[in-house]
């Protein structure tokens, strides 16, 4: 599992729902997650402006999920980015099988499989500064 990943959940039951205890440490798990997503997008952005720049792009520019044509803000995909960043930066092989997985497990819906194709095909001529 890839950093930032949870593991698929079950449906909550109406007692787990009713429990002001679990919404409570869901609300809490939600707020780390974005402060490390922050916290990790602000160290690439430091480091590896171009790179990062350019798979911003390379996702905003194919819309995986067409969030962004429906008028959702230019940050939606930023999750996607940090996520592509450090395996551009890294050593993993990026597939258009990882990133729809990916894009799956994060957003619960089937990612537009041509916009995947652009987003692989653009990230193959990304090289991160040395």
């Amino acid at each position: 599992m890839a950093m930032g990943e949870q593991p698929a959940r079950s449906i909550p039951t109406f007692d787990e729902l009713r429990d002001p205890q679990l919404w409570q440490q869901e609300r809490d798990k939600a707020a780390e997650k974005n402060r490390s997503l922050k916290r990790r997008m602000a160290e690439i952005k430091a480091r590896h402006w171009e790179t990062w720049s350019a798979v911003k792009r390379a996702v905003d520019d194919a819309d995986p999920e067409g969030l962004l044509t429906m008028g959702s803000p230019d940050d939606e995909y930023d999750d996607a980015v940090v996520y592509l960043t450090d395996r551009v930066l890294g050593t993993e092989r990026i597939s258009p099988e990882s990133v729809s997985d990916w894009f799956q497990a994060q957003y619960g819906s089937e990612p537009d499989a041509d916009a995947i194709r652009l987003i692989i095909g653009s990230l193959e001529g990304i090289r991160p500064a040395p």
